[in-house]
């Protein structure tokens, strides 16, 4: 098996942790789900970029159907919410995810 063919059994989210510098960011950056809409109470979350542990503790304390509405600062050198996470928040039923930060694992 090649190597190429080893990696992408892997997938992003264990690329990513394993090999950060081996990341790739579109330069082009757009809405995950365009034309999309999500309602329901707002819980928001602020954070410094590369602290993901106040995001966590939003999708542990979350009700099902409220929408977690995250403050990143902009910032699109990480991407604190992935697969696992988007995981967490449809076992718990959140009815959507906001941010102004980057997302990993978008397919």
């Amino acid at each position: 098996m090649t190597i190429a063919k080893r990696l992408a059994a892997l997938g992003t989210a264990t690329l990513g942790e394993a090999a950060p510098d081996a990341r790739i960011l579109d330069e082009h950056q757009r809405p995950i789900a365009e034309g999309v809409h999500v309602a329901g109470p707002a819980r928001t979350v602020r954070y410094a970029p590369g602290d993901n542990l106040a995001l966590l503790l939003s999708i542990e304390r979350a009700q099902a159907g409220e929408v977690i509405v995250v403050d990143y600062g902009g910032n699109t050198q990480t991407g604190p919410f992935g697969e696992i996470m988007a995981l967490a928040c449809q076992i718990r039923g959140i009815a959507g995810l906001v941010t102004n930060g980057a997302v990993r694992d978008s397919a």
